[in-house]
């Protein structure tokens, strides 16, 4: 029996430490990433703009998840379309674009598995002589959430190679 409570209160006092470690760990995380694109900015806003085409150069495609499915709404280009989505390895969720400057920049948002997590999302377009700089920027805010405050440690290993593969699949899609 004394065992019992001896492993009771190491385990107690393990979540209070690990609670208290929690809530020192920062609350937001920022992940970047850029890619010269051999196209102009002209040539690449297209498909940002149009929130039917993201399917083709983001990771939510079948190649990803066969099992994706798609929904579309709002306007077909620019702010307000939205791209809602739910896949088996996916999961559920939804893109909005909130404001495009044409050529130039697109901000978007993305709701995770059913509005629990918020990610802020800023693509910008850097004219180049050989190109044009493409660079994502991902941010987001978990709160109090102290499982989620140890995972965003972990941030830019899950993120940074995401964004790594849609810029990818973007220069592809784009330098045809």
């Amino acid at each position: 029996m004394r065992r019992l409570r001896n492993g009771l209160l190491l385990l107690l006092f393990a979540l209070i430490v690990l609670s208290i470690i929690g809530l020192a760990l920062p609350p937001t995380f920022k992940v970047t990433r850029t890619m010269r694109i051999n196209n102009s900015a002209t040539g690449i806003y297209p498909y940002l703009n149009t929130i039917e085409r993201w399917p083709e150069w983001t990771i939510l495609n079948k190649s990803k998840d066969a099992t994706i499915l798609y929904s579309f709404s709002g306007p077909e280009r620019g702010i307000g379309g939205t791209m809602t989505f739910d896949g088996e390895k996916l999961g559920n969720g939804k893109i909005t674009i909130l404001d495009s400057e044409r050529d130039h920049s697109l901000n978007f948002e993305v709701k995770l598995n059913e509005e629990q997590v918020t990610i802020h999302g800023v693509i910008l377009l850097e004219p180049k002589s050989s190109g044009t700089d493409v660079t994502i920027t991902m941010e987001g805010n978990v709160g109090f959430h102290l499982v989620n405050r140890y995972v965003i440690l972990m941030t830019n290993q899950v993120y940074g190679p995401i964004l790594d593969e849609t810029l990818q699949n973007l220069q592809s899609l784009t330098e045809q």
